[in-house]
């Protein structure tokens, strides 16, 4: 009688044992990440290297229309191309090089336009990484008006990790995941590492930030058609979501450093533009006295109010 009762805990230990396995197994497969779309390493040319790590960054203006409550308004966008050290754990612009940190390209772009009485000021960056197979570190945006702000951040991690703080009711404070997917705010960055890397295609691709938050559309991929053509020396990237019947189009110069001239957003019936007035390469943070702000002059921007 013992053995027989000794047998039955043997018995229900046993089936213990394969519960507790069959658990832990299918948890571990739910949380495997889903794969990442990968651009493979850049191949870094020397003019590549002599251009990008001289110790200055790339700035160039734009003239701007850009359309807000139906109307086109007139304002100033700026391109700032630079490299530097990333933390890769925090995402964070590293103090110093260490093993911690790996080698970015940044775009910051800024736009500043009237409506009415008050102004918009936007800004968004991009990190990618320039020798890692992950196409991007990180993007984020802010946006302030009169109205209010907005903050929006995308971490590209074991998933797409976003995170908004919004002054709109049904956008604040929220934060969530996403599945990898290619991001339109990476294309530019993607164009001035390697532009033979970008191809033509029906892709998944999360729109700009930019333009998610200024429509108030879900923060999510959408079906994206790619093409990409060269018309003599000029690279045109264009991308069309159906769903939203959205068109951009972003020209690039054909030869290295394959610099941005513009680009154009049709949103029917309206439509934004940029157009390149001036580039110039300078180490910025290092301007920063009453004097330096001839500097703006040269690039046609605007007077602070």
């Amino acid at each position: 009688m013992m053995n027989l009762n000794l047998l039955k805990l043997h018995l229900i230990s046993l089936i213990g044992l394969v519960l507790v396995y069959s658990c832990t197994h299918q948890k571990t497969k739910a949380t495997v990440p889903a794969p990442s779309p990968k651009m493979g390493y850049n191949k870094l040319t020397q003019e590549w290297k002599s251009y990008w790590f001289d110790g200055t960054a790339e700035i160039t203006s734009y003239e701007l229309i850009q359309t807000r409550y139906g109307e086109e308004r007139k304002g100033k966008a700026v391109l700032i191309f630079v490299t530097e050290d990333l933390l890769q754990a925090e995402q964070v612009k590293a103090d110093k090089r260490s093993p911690k940190s790996a080698t970015v390209l940044k775009r910051n772009t800024t736009k500043e336009f009237l409506t009415g009485i008050y102004p918009y000021h936007i800004m968004s960056s991009t990190f990618s990484w320039i020798r890692n197979p992950e196409s991007f570190a990180k993007t984020s945006l802010s946006m302030q008006e009169w109205c209010g702000h907005s903050y929006l951040q995308l971490n590209n991690r074991k998933t797409l990790d976003f995170t908004r703080h919004s002054y709109f009711q049904g956008e604040a404070d929220q934060s969530y995941t996403l599945e990898k997917t290619p991001t339109e705010d990476q294309l530019y960055n993607q164009i001035r590492l390697d532009p033979n890397k970008i191809q033509a295609d029906t892709l998944s691709m999360l729109p700009s930030l930019e333009f998610l938050q200024l429509n108030h559309q879900p923060i999510r991929a959408y079906t994206a058609l790619l093409n990409v053509q060269i018309i003599d020396s000029i690279r045109e990237f264009e991308v069309y979501y159906p769903e939203l019947k959205r068109r951009l189009i972003i020209r690039s110069e054909k030869a290295f450093p394959y610099s941005i001239l513009g680009w154009e957003e049709d949103i029917p019936p309206h439509r934004n533009i940029a157009t390149k007035i001036l580039t110039i390469k300078t180490p910025y943070w290092n301007l920063n006295h009453r004097k330096d702000s001839l500097e703006r002059k040269s690039l046609q921007l605007y007077e602070m109010d």
